[in-house]
């Protein structure tokens, strides 16, 4: 064989190489985009883990996450490096991974959801005797979403609406107390100033008794609720609570802060839910269209539940809009 044959043999075979090691490197990228697809947009070792092993077998890679910025993802001797992921072994503090703006993968944000184990079916609002046009989309049953963060103290609201109640319009604070410190002590009824029914359900998924006591259980129970002198501490979604996060007053459309946060989508509308306050003249709402007025009849109420200070919380998923599903350590 003549030396030159030897020069062309060597480049085929470099060049099969090198056309194996790219083939490499594309199934590496293949499990990644089948993690980050499955996701939706974020993913966690493990996530990454199970797409390699269907691509190359057990034993066959390995993902090195020992870096806060970028991981390697590595098989058959080719490496892919790609943006960090969710490290779903650690539990933080909530002061440790808030972040008031923005939307960095891993941190708590305003709006994200929460893994409270309280579940529930919507309620119809907008009408008396506890009946309505306006059933939340279903996609906000049973979730709880984060209301606000003060150092490690957090709050969540119910994403749905799983009570309706019937307001007094001659006595604003009596509904106020009822609604809030009085939260637990208000019965189910016919009449104003009463609970009209509600969604909450047992552990075998069943719709509880209209006892109040009953639902008082369901949250003394659930992993993270702050009790205070044997009382969960919860309440009513407030006007002021609503205020804050939107920085505004008076009448005006809710619905253009926080997607489906402070309005929540009934269709094409809005569920009607009841915001008490300590300090205005008239009963407030979110009516229909988004907007912040004054109603009347038997609305929904949309729950807060303040979470203990030491609670740890797990980043389990991210989406393509920056919202993060918390899990609840303790």
């Amino acid at each position: 064989m003549l030396s030159g044959d030897n020069g062309v043999l060597q480049r085929a075979t470099d060049a099969k190489t090198k056309s194996d090691e790219a083939q490499i490197r594309e199934r590496i990228q293949l499990a990644y985009h089948s993690a980050l697809t499955g996701g939706k947009g974020s993913y966690t070792k493990e996530s990454l883990e199970d797409e390699l092993e269907n691509e190359f077998g057990e034993n066959n890679y390995s993902v090195d996450d020992s870096d806060n910025t970028n991981w390697i993802l590595s098989a058959q001797g080719q490496n892919v490096t790609i943006p960090a992921g969710i490290k779903t072994t650690n539990a933080y503090l909530a002061s440790e991974i808030f972040e008031a703006s923005g939307t960095t993968q891993g941190k708590m944000h305003i709006g994200d959801y929460v893994d409270y184990k309280v579940n529930y079916d919507n309620l119809f609002t907008g009408g008396s005797g506890g009946t309505g046009s306006y059933k939340p989309d279903d996609f906000y049953a049973g979730k709880w979403r984060v209301l606000s963060v003060d150092g490690d103290l957090v709050k969540i609201v119910s994403a749905g609406v799983p009570l309706t109640y019937t307001y007094s319009n001659s006595d604003l604070a009596t509904n106020y107390t009822k609604l809030t410190s009085g939260f637990f002590s208000t019965s189910f009824g016919t009449t104003d100033l009463t609970y009209k029914e509600h969604g909450f359900k047992s552990s075998n998924g069943t719709i509880i008794s209209n006892d109040i006591s009953e639902i008082k259980t369901l949250f003394k129970n659930a992993k993270g609720t702050k009790i205070e002198n044997e009382i969960p501490v919860v309440n009513a979604l407030t006007l002021e609570d609503v205020d804050r996060l939107s920085g505004q007053t008076g009448v005006y459309d809710c619905s253009s802060y926080y997607t489906g946060l402070l309005a929540v989508p009934s269709g094409s509308n809005y569920a009607m839910t009841w915001l008490p306050s300590n300090s205005a003249t008239f009963f407030h709402c979110v009516f229909n269209n988004g907007m912040i007025i004054g109603s009347g009849g038997s609305l929904g109420i949309r729950l807060v539940v303040t979470l203990n200070s030491n609670t740890k919380y797990l980043c389990t998923t991210t989406d393509n809009n920056g919202i993060s599903t918390w899990n609840i350590n303790e």
